[in-house]
């Protein structure tokens, strides 16, 4: 279950890397007016991804014992990085 798990996690950030990086291209096409709020929003978003990618590292390293909490603490994390991308491409 747990190498399931982490498998998936990693997959997933994969994943979340590549839109953020289309993102900061579409960025790059935003109206002037726009690029503020946008290069804000992506801002905290490269930085949820970052603060991600440490603790999946924790994850990854942990004993049995501590890892159901870094997993739950990972999945915030997740859940954030989620809500930032919808605020991203929301119209």
């Amino acid at each position: 279950m747990r190498k399931t798990y982490e498998g998936e996690m990693r997959t997933r950030l994969q994943a979340l890397r590549k839109n953020v990086e289309a993102l900061e291209q579409r960025a790059e096409q935003a109206e002037t007016n726009l690029e503020l709020e946008y290069f804000t929003l992506l801002e905290e978003l490269r930085l949820a991804l970052e603060n991600a990618e440490r603790k999946f590292e924790l994850l990854l390293e942990s004993h049995d014992e501590q890892w159901e909490g870094i997993k739950t603490e990972f999945e915030q994390l997740w859940r954030g990085a989620r809500e930032l991308i919808r605020a991203i491409n929301s119209p």
